[in-house]
């Protein structure tokens, strides 16, 4: 059922990666080896395989520490990881977003934090979908006339697209500061879920 090269390819990256955190953890080589057979094993049945939350969160922080481009990643160390893979319903996964902003923006100092949900798997054509290019985003009001913008000129796409697909209504009076909702799209669901951002966030 599964393509040879996909699976030959993706065993190739998951040794690879198990190598690298292997060395990063300290596996013995044994127990680098039992878990190499076992992520091969779950490709051949599968096509694909999971990530313990261990694996999960020293994969995310070495990404971010030999992200070369990225002047941040000094404290590549303390990202905090939230496994959230568990959570399959936008209703959760908007909770979950919203939890995500509260703990990155509300202590004294700002935290780097990664939420992650469920991939996209086998047989899906899309994962989990977040529309909105970041959490908070202002509308782009663009006069169709004089083409001026009112708010933020890289989302007139985004919100002309909301607001004719009456999937967002905006104030009756716009600023160049409201704040476009959370878009969710999910496989098996035509219908995008949207969500309003609560005040306290």
């Amino acid at each position: 059922l599964y393509s040879v090269q996909f699976n030959e390819n993706l065993r190739t990256e998951a040794r690879s990666f198990y190598n690298d955190i292997g060395k990063e953890l300290n596996w013995s080589p044994k127990k680098l080896q039992r878990r190499i057979f076992e992520i091969e094993t779950e490709i051949a049945e599968t096509g694909q395989y999971e990530h313990t939350q261990e694996e999960l969160e020293i994969g995310a922080r070495l990404a971010w520490r030999n992200s070369a481009k990225c002047i941040g990643r000094i404290a590549w160390n303390t990202l905090v990881v939230r496994d959230r893979r568990h959570c399959t319903h936008p209703d959760e996964m908007f909770k979950e977003a919203c939890n995500h902003l509260n703990l990155a923006t509300g202590g004294d100092a700002i935290q780097s934090v990664m939420t992650v949900f469920r991939p996209q798997t086998f047989n899906e054509i899309y994962g989990t979908r977040f529309w909105s290019e970041q959490f908070v985003r202002y509308a782009g009001y663009e006069d169709e006339d004089t083409g001026k913008v009112l708010g933020d000129p890289a989302n007139t796409k985004f919100t002309r697209y909301l607001i004719k697909r009456k999937l967002w209504s905006p104030p009756s009076k716009r600023t160049a500061f409201d704040i476009l909702p959370v878009v969710i799209k999910v496989p098996g669901n035509d219908k995008p879920f949207v969500y309003k951002l609560p005040k306290a966030v």
